[in-house]
């Protein structure tokens, strides 16, 4: 399996868990105290940027970059899956209480365990 099947997948896989996550997890404003200050619109744009910036650097001529098109693309696969799996594991640390929005449940507190014991929003972070 070459590389660039390797990213199709994951991409596709990425793109697939967002959206159900989007539409699963979204906490409505009756069953939770919504905080959400545009985080998420913010989030989502700075992907979108980071989206068109690498599509514009993939374009560039390969004798420009410090090191081989080869190794910036493995470089990015393995970016992009920390990120992921720092993600899900934020995910299934919540578990009922994660929500794609800023929300806080009835009976929920701030964690400090997990991931949750180094950064505040790792779901965030990983995304």
């Amino acid at each position: 399996m070459t590389l660039a099947t390797i990213w199709r997948i994951v991409i596709w896989l990425w793109v697939v868990s967002e959206i159900a996550i989007g539409i699963g997890t979204r906490a409505k404003k009756s069953s939770a105290s919504v905080r959400d200050r545009g985080s998420l619109i913010l989030l989502w744009v700075v992907i979108g940027i980071a989206t068109f910036t690498a599509g514009a650097v993939r374009e560039i001529q390969g004798e420009t970059l410090p090191i081989t098109s080869h190794r910036a693309k493995g470089v990015g696969l393995a970016i992009l899956a920390v990120g992921l799996a720092l993600r899900w594991t934020a995910i299934l640390t919540l578990g009922r209480y994660f929500t794609s929005n800023v929300a806080i449940q009835e009976g929920q507190s701030v964690l400090r365990t997990g991931v949750y014991r180094f950064m505040r929003h790792p779901s965030c972070t990983g995304l």
